[in-house]
């Protein structure tokens, strides 16, 4: 019993976190800030895939803070290139 109260509590954490990390009420940060604070839009970016993953919808200001967080990504060039595909 205590082992699944300790994951109870270990997964309302990341939770918890999860929705500290991109708050509705929060104004989205710009492209050329998650530039250069590039390990805080690895985290965003993955709090994103998160919430897509499990059937969340993103409201219209969480939406433009993934964006933001993706696009700094990609202009960074920290972005996992596809594998080559044959036709």
């Amino acid at each position: 019993m205590s082992k699944c109260i300790g994951y109870f509590s270990g997964l309302m954490t990341a939770v918890t976190v999860s929705m500290v990390e991109i708050s509705p009420d929060a104004i989205a940060r710009s492209v050329q800030w998650y530039a250069d604070h590039i390990e805080q839009a690895k985290t965003t970016q993955a709090s994103c895939n998160v919430r897509v993953k499990n059937g969340g919808t993103l409201p219209d200001d969480v939406l433009e803070e993934c964006r933001n967080a993706n696009d700094a990504m990609l202009h960074a060039h920290h972005f996992t290139p596809s594998k080559p595909m044959s036709w």
